[in-house]
């Protein structure tokens, strides 16, 4: 019978892998704000109510304010405040909301994507220099017996 590895959440960061989802709002992969609404001096968009705000606002908000950025709740939250006050959007809001969506998910892909590469770029590095190292010893090792046995 084989055996089983359950592995928790955080194995990832416990590894020094930058996969919190702050790491991928600070990163080029981070999809920009495109509602065109403007910031105000805080880097938040308060005056404006929270039912009113596109899904790319109210995200890039709980980004700028929170150390701990939870982009699965704020998805909730985004949702259960549309439900709650029965906010009606536009048809061009909602395709709006999905297609930032879409954008989200789709850069968050590329962006483990890329960790996942560089990981394997570094863990290949890492084995070149185990072997440098190995191969410094056999060779300094062949060395000094060649001068002993002189």
């Amino acid at each position: 019978m084989g055996n089983v590895f359950i592995i928790g959440n955080g194995f990832d960061l416990d590894l020094g892998l930058p996969t919190k989802y702050s790491d991928f709002a600070k990163s080029e992969y981070w999809p920009a704000v495109t509602s065109g609404k403007k910031l105000n001096e805080d880097d938040r968009y308060e005056d404006v109510p929270v039912e009113a705000l596109g899904l790319d606002i109210a995200i890039e908000n709980a980004k700028n304010k929170e150390t701990w950025f939870d982009l699965e709740k704020e998805l909730l939250v985004f949702a259960k405040v549309r439900e709650l006050t029965r906010y009606t959007e536009s048809l061009e809001d909602v395709k709006k909301n999905v297609d930032y969506f879409n954008k989200l998910r789709n850069s968050l892909n590329d962006y483990i994507l890329n960790v996942q590469k560089t990981q394997r770029l570094i863990n290949a590095v890492k084995q070149a220099m185990y072997l440098i190292q190995l191969l410094e010893t056999v060779i300094l090792k062949t060395f000094i017996r060649s001068i002993i046995l002189i």
